[in-house]
Formats: C-alpha cells, sequence, structure tokens
C-alpha cells in the first residue's frame, strides 16, 4: 500500500500547535491574575483582622482605637493611598462595642487588562468584640 501526500493538509498541525500554545499561556496568565488577586485578598484580611484586635485592645486598655486600628492595618501595608482605602469604626454595632474595620484593595491585572479589565478591588471586613469586662474576643 502507497500513501498519498496531499498538498492541501500540509502545515495542520503547526497550525492547531500555535493554537493550542496561545490558549494554554492564556489560561496561565489568567491563573497567574488570580493568584495575585487571591495573595492580596489574604493579606489585606490578615491586616483586617489584626488592626480590629489591636482596635479592640487599645480601647480595653484606654488607649485610642482608630490610632491602635490604623497603624496595625499599616504594618501589614495597608496605608489609605489611591489603591487602598482603609475604614476603621471604633463603635460599632451594639452600645459601640465592637471595633470594625473595612480594607478596600484595588490589584492591578496582567492578562484580563486585555480583556478590559484592568484592575480588581478586593474588599475585606474585620469586626472585633470590646469587653470592658473581660478583654477582646
Amino acid at each position: 500500500m502507497k500513501f498519498q501526500r496531499r498538498e492541501k493538509e500540509s502545515g495542520q498541525v503547526l497550525v492547531i500547535l500555535t493554537l493550542g500554545i496561545v490558549v494554554l499561556l492564556g489560561f496561565a496568565a489568567l491563573a497567574i491574575d488570580q493568584g495575585s488577586v487571591q495573595i492580596d485578598r489574604r493579606q489585606a484580611q490578615n491586616a483586617a483582622d489584626t488592626a480590629a484586635l489591636a482596635g479592640a485592645l487599645a480601647k480595653y486598655e484606654g488607649g485610642n482605637c482608630m490610632t491602635a486600628a490604623t497603624n496595625r492595618a499599616a504594618s501589614n501595608g495597608y496605608v489609605d493611598s489611591d489603591e487602598i482605602d482603609v475604614v476603621v469604626d471604633c463603635n460599632y454595632g451594639e452600645n459601640g462595642s465592637y471595633v470594625h474595620v473595612s480594607i478596600n484593595s484595588t490589584t492591578t491585572t496582567f492578562l484580563a487588562s486585555m480583556l478590559g479589565h484592568d484592575t480588581v478591588t478586593n474588599t475585606v471586613e474585620a469586626v472585633a468584640l470590646y469587653n470592658s469586662g473581660g478583654g477582646t474576643s
């Protein structure tokens, strides 16, 4: 049996392989974008958690809740700027016995910017209870 080569079909594998590589690189780039957004979200949540606890501890010790919470968020890399918004409420909830910290953080994307999403904003919140009889919880 003799095989005949069809001239119309030469180079198909090259086109399919090129398209496959482009698709795989696209998925990899989107995964990198998603990873950087998730890292920022986790770091912002950690900053909000520690800031709320620091604010509640400052209230318990008679210090300045707002300053303590803001400084703690700043020590974790979250300072009010164009891309980051840190909001601290030291008299939150029932009888003002909670400290509420909210952080909005904007992350710049790489590949998603080609799809029209230049930035992604993470919003995280944390609440700590100030209990004058027993500290924080």
